[in-house]
């Protein structure tokens, strides 16, 4: 069994669930302080998750006997590397599809991970600023639209159940081998 892997999912899964405790104490934010604070916890949250998931894709490479699991990052990355050496487990088909199920909290999850790495749309550019009181060399100022928030504590929380429910059933069916 991959221990420095099974570690590092059981690490990432419950960093994820201590942020989402404090992300659930949170009152509806009313002001952009409050709604910077819900926003932060939920990329925190999902940063954690992702990082489980991606350690778990190499506890299941490890597991079946891939020899350096440590780039494997996709779903495709997995399959290639267990194909490599003639083996393709329930487990890793399992993730595949589950991948290229739009709907599924696979796919949704990643989808919002992607989305962290996105950089904000320029909505409008300010008017331009006439006068000598503008010292040279400055930019002008655009307004940024942040996107509407991708996930939310409740989303987060059925994905980290669903995940924990997974990762318990595969160990569960791997170590009666």
């Amino acid at each position: 069994m991959a221990v420095k892997y099974l570690q590092a999912v059981n690490q990432k899964l419950a960093f994820a669930r201590a942020v989402l405790k404090m992300l659930e104490a949170q009152s509806e934010p009313v002001n952009a302080s409050e709604r910077l604070r819900c926003q932060a916890l939920e990329g925190a949250v999902l940063f954690h998750a992702m990082c489980g998931y991606r350690h778990y894709l190499r506890e299941l490479a490890e597991n079946y006997g891939v020899r350096d699991p440590e780039p494997i990052a996709t779903e495709n990355d997995l399959q290639a590397a267990l194909s490599a050496i003639g083996k393709m487990p329930n487990e890793a088909s399992e993730l595949s599809l589950m991948r290229s199920e739009p709907n599924s909290w696979v796919s949704r999850m990643r989808i919002a991970y992607d989305d962290c790495w996105r950089l904000p749309a320029e909505v409008s550019a300010t008017e331009p600023v006439q006068g000598e009181d503008i010292a040279p060399g400055l930019i002008q100022v655009a307004h940024i639209e942040e996107p509407a928030p991708a996930v939310n504590a409740e989303q987060l929380k059925r994905w980290l159940e669903a995940f924990q429910a997974m990762v318990e059933r595969h160990r569960e069916t791997s170590a009666e081998y």
